[in-house]
């Protein structure tokens, strides 16, 4: 396993992620959605996203690791498809959360296990 891939792999998530929930991008909508206002994330919050993010990334290592950029995204897409996306998907069965919420919110989670086994896979 490449350590090194492992935490690139978790950076280049974390900063999608603050990509894609800016308010220049989906994070006005999650807002809406998810009704939550003026969130105020402490340093905790960061500290279990990186940490989570790392997790994610070294878990996906296990699975793709050097095994070619292609591998690596079928391997996050598929991760993602019988894991993420159905487990998730509870939130609206049974939680009665918005379904577009859950779509805004796997859409991002798809392409985070895309781009982290993209990047773990080339390695």
């Amino acid at each position: 396993m490449n350590y090194l891939a492992v935490i690139v792999a978790a950076i280049a998530g974390m900063a999608f992620g603050g990509l894609w929930y800016a308010p220049f991008a989906f994070g006005k909508l999650w807002s809406r959605l998810s009704r939550v206002r003026n969130p105020k994330h402490e340093w905790w919050d960061w500290a279990l996203g990186s940490l989570t993010s790392l997790i994610m990334a070294y878990v996906l290592a296990l699975f793709v690791s050097g095994s070619g950029v292609i591998d690596g995204i079928l391997t996050g897409a598929l991760l993602w498809l019988g894991f993420v996306a159905t487990f998730s998907f509870g939130e609206v069965i049974w939680d009665k959360k918005p379904f577009n919420l859950w779509l805004l919110n796997n859409a991002y989670n798809l392409l985070v296990l895309i781009i982290m086994g993209a990047i773990i896979g080339s390695w």
